[in-house]
């Protein structure tokens, strides 16, 4: 498993006039969701990456498996 390394950084806004807890966890709830999204479509894509590689290495065409031995 590949480990990506990431800034995360959360700031926190208190507002002199009241804080409505119900709308920040509403805010988090779809933050995390768009985040889940945009992993999803991340592993889609390497998925979709790793297919098409193992079918130009290992498909019909066995000359290019020699490329791999290095």
């Amino acid at each position: 498993m590949k480990r990506i390394r990431v800034v995360f950084t959360g700031r926190t806004r208190v507002s002199t006039s009241g804080t409505d807890l119900t709308k920040a966890v509403n805010l988090a709830r779809e933050a995390e969701t768009n985040r889940l999204q945009v992993i999803q479509g991340a592993l889609s894509a390497e998925n979709q990456l790793d297919a098409v590689i193992v079918h130009y290495f290992f498909g019909s065409a066995y000359g290019r498996r020699a490329a791999l031995s290095l």
